[in-house]
């Protein structure tokens, strides 16, 4: 579905950037903002990008420097920052790049996303990035090599990761890994595909664990192989 979006300026208007002939030669047209507030509307998610400045070309593409995001879907609201982000109208896509935090709210947690590069796919609702990532939770730290964060209302997992582990910051004896972990909104982390965790002198091998990071505990395995080390 096309976004809808509007550009308020503010504290300051909107300036016409006249073009050397050079340029003028390349056909194209360029308009420069300072303090700028974009946002974009599709179906019930709404995306407000606030920064120092922002450029646009008449190919949709819209280019914004130190940029702080607000993504807004239903009862689900997210922050996002970064350096740099680009706007492409016709791709419905916005990039990311540079000193990139996204915070977000579990149920009983907030969460901090860090990473250099990712993306919103305003068409999938997702937010991607095949960049390394760390996810900051309440005692717990993630580190994988790409991510998926959904959007979408319904959704059973509010982030996937993609060759992950997780560190208990509190205690190093606690720790687990596998090909996917997902966040999920009642604060489980649900470990996929060569799955193993470890607690203490306990080491959980299975196709699947269920592992509630707030109390520390295993809520449930699935073919699983138990044993001490």
């Amino acid at each position: 579905m096309k976004a809808i979006f509007y550009i308020c300026v503010l504290f300051s208007v909107a300036t016409s950037t006249a073009l050397d002939n050079e340029l003028r030669e390349e056909a194209e047209f360029k308009m420069e903002f300072s303090n700028p507030l974009l946002s974009i509307y599709q179906k019930d998610l709404k995306i407000n990008l606030a920064g120092d400045q922002m450029r646009s070309k008449e190919n949709g593409i819209f280019t914004l420097l130190n940029v702080n995001t607000k993504i807004e879907k239903e009862l689900q609201e997210s922050n996002l920052s970064a350096n740099h982000a680009v706007y492409n109208e016709v791709q419905n896509y916005i990039d990311f790049t540079r000193s990139v935090n996204l915070i977000f709210n579990t149920d009983n947690d907030k969460a901090q996303l860090k990473t250099e590069t990712l993306a919103i796919d305003l068409d999938r609702e997702i937010i991607i990035s095949k960049d390394l990532a760390e996810l900051y939770l309440t005692g717990f730290y993630i580190s994988a090599k790409s991510f998926i964060y959904n959007l979408k209302t319904g959704s059973e997992y509010l982030v996937e990761f993609f060759e992950g582990e997780f560190i208990d910051k509190e205690s190093s004896e606690n720790y687990g890994k596998a090909d996917s972990l997902q966040v999920l909104k009642n604060n489980i982390i649900l470990l996929k595909g060569n799955a193993t965790l470890t607690q203490g002198t306990i080491n959980i091998a299975a196709e699947s664990i269920y592992y509630d990071y707030l109390e520390r505990s295993v809520i449930k395995s699935i073919n699983a192989k138990v044993t001490n080390i």
